[in-house]
């Protein structure tokens, strides 16, 4: 059964986006000595020629502000085995959230060791939305791991099914 939604609102869109599973990623950034990350659903290609990632990150996080000043960020894309990462990242509460995982703090954006893909990238065009900015970030490295994706889909973490 399809239930209509009559008048597009904020929680109606936020219901309907639940229902989608998404691939989970923390992005990460580096300014000096100041560091900032925020898992993020929302990160994606864009194109492979020349190879470029969108993500979306709302203007009010030290993530945004790091990541503006420093002109890069990195897109660590979670595996299953992550969701204690995912957690400290997406709001938890933690003294310093990269205590949480293991990540290479002297790469220009801090970069989790065993990530499914890491993808660092350069800062090309911003556009502010709403609450949030797109960032489309050139990519310049990408570093493959090994493992099952951590999804998110109604609220819960998720795994691939045979």
């Amino acid at each position: 059964m399809t239930h209509a939604v009559d008048a597009l609102d904020a929680t109606a869109l936020r219901l309907a986006m639940r229902r989608i599973a998404s691939t989970v990623a923390v992005v990460t950034a580096r300014f000096g000595t100041d560091l900032g990350g925020a898992t993020v659903t929302s990160a994606t290609s864009v194109t492979m020629e020349p190879p470029t990632l969108l993500v979306c990150i709302n203007r009010s996080t030290r993530l945004h502000a790091i990541a503006r000043a420093s002109g890069r960020f990195a897109v660590n894309y979670l595996a299953k085995q992550h969701r204690d990462v995912a957690a400290v990242f997406g709001g938890g509460v933690a003294e310093d959230r990269f205590a949480v995982g293991r990540w290479d703090r002297a790469a220009p954006s801090p970069a989790l060791e065993d990530a499914l893909a890491r993808l660092s990238c350069r800062l090309e065009d911003a556009v502010e939305c709403g609450t949030h900015s797109i960032f489309m970030g050139r990519v310049e490295a990408a570093c493959l791991g090994e493992g099952e994706p951590l999804l998110y889909c109604q609220g819960n973490y998720a795994r691939l099914a045979a």
